[in-house]
């Protein structure tokens, strides 16, 4: 898929595992944090929350810039065709120093890309022991047998759809087993030497 091997990596994580989130069955917390454009498909990712009848409550929060009107105007569109149980919030662009503290309010990162070269708000997302749901176009793979997340192919949407009908359903033991496996693959990423060796060649070249 031609993706940077050598990632851009954090210098550290900066957060500790210490807010355990209250995961009730039959509600889900969802969060992107990217700019709103067809390379980042947030179009696909309202979508999929409109194909099926959902049995529970979902929150979706939206951040990150408006790269292109026209874009946005369609994801509105959709927006307000959303029935009463799916709430969806443009939040606006976010503070670097603040992702991290923000993905600590949320079960998932919902980010059906077309495509990350490393996808920096993914490994963030795993540093603040939040899972993913996103497609199979990044470097992040595997991440069910994992137990950090789903990456799904984006043909078609149900097995999106599927994927987040399981995590309504998700009762607080299960995602707290998630939440925490996030965390300790994040942690093990970052300290991983010859990742760390990687990135210092990358950027001195």
């Amino acid at each position: 898929k031609g993706f940077i091997i050598a990632p851009n990596l954090p210098s550290k994580i900066k957060t500790a595992f210490t807010k355990e989130r209250i995961k009730e069955e039959a509600v889900l917390k969802l969060i992107s944090i990217a700019r709103i454009s067809k390379e980042k498909n947030t179009l696909y990712a309202l979508q999929v929350l409109t194909d099926t009848n959902y049995s529970g409550k979902i929150k979706f929060d939206i951040y990150g810039s408006i790269y292109q009107q026209d874009y946005w105007n369609k994801c509105l569109e959709i927006i307000k065709s959303l029935p009463a149980n799916i709430t969806i919030k443009y939040k606006g662009e976010i503070n670097n120093n603040i992702v991290l503290k923000t993905l600590q309010n949320y079960h998932f990162l919902f980010l059906p890309t077309l495509g990350e070269n490393f996808g920096h708000s993914i490994l963030e997302s795993f540093s603040a022991a939040c899972p993913v749901i996103i497609s199979d176009q990044t470097p992040w793979i595997n991440l069910e047998e994992k137990k950090i997340g789903w990456d799904i192919a984006l043909a078609g949407t149900d097995k999106f759809v599927k994927t987040i009908q399981y995590c309504i359903n998700m009762g607080q033991e299960e995602y707290n087993q998630l939440s925490s496996n996030a965390y300790e693959f994040a942690k093990s990423f970052a300290s991983n030497p010859e990742i760390i060796e990687q990135s210092r060649k990358l950027f001195a070249t």
